[in-house]
């Protein structure tokens, strides 16, 4: 009798051992499905954002406030055209000798010498016509301010980025392939 029931209790126990692994098994295979998906998702999602990263561009606005020295030589080089009248002083005494043209009325006209003799400081008003040449350098030494935005896109990948994202995405592709293999 000890036999029959020891083999009632072996098959009971069997039996409750199957039942409770094939729970175990059922409750793994729903566990291993959202593990599957949750690490595909995750092992997906990495490789795009790696992807992506290299394909990124900073869009960005650059303020720039700087004091720019400026320093060159101008080379200046016209004819200055100059009518005007004015007035002039003598310096010294001013000796004038020429011939005038004397009108004697119904009795006709004249030559007659002139010599006299302007005393310094007489003022002369006189009629200037001529064109003054100028020939100079300017020389410019100066500072100015600088201030502007400058807009800048650089793209990451070309920049050097590139060699970090393939490494990163050959980090993660085995796991990709893995995970697209696996039931």
């Amino acid at each position: 009798m000890n036999r029959e029931r020891f083999q009632t209790i072996a098959i009971i126990f069997s039996f409750v051992i199957n039942v409770i692994l094939v729970l175990v098994v059922i409750a793994l295979a729903t566990q291993y499905a959202a593990i599957k998906t949750q690490l595909s998702d995750l092992v997906t999602g990495l490789d795009g954002s790696f992807a992506r990263l290299g394909e990124a561009t900073i869009d960005t606005t650059i303020p720039i406030s700087q004091q720019l020295r400026v320093a060159f030589e101008l080379p200046v080089k016209f004819d200055l055209p100059l009518e005007q009248d004015t007035t002039v002083t003598t310096l010294t005494a001013t000796p004038i000798n020429t011939t005038v043209n004397l009108s004697l009325g119904q009795y006709g006209r004249i030559n007659a010498p002139v010599s006299l003799n302007l005393p310094a400081g007489t003022p002369l008003r006189v009629r200037l016509a001529m064109k003054v040449p100028v020939s100079t350098v300017v020389k410019v030494d100066q500072t100015v301010p600088v201030k502007f935005d400058q807009t800048a896109k650089i793209k990451l990948g070309p920049s050097g980025l590139d060699p970090v994202v393939y490494q990163l995405r050959g980090v993660v592709k085995p796991y990709v392939a893995l995970m697209q293999q696996l039931p």
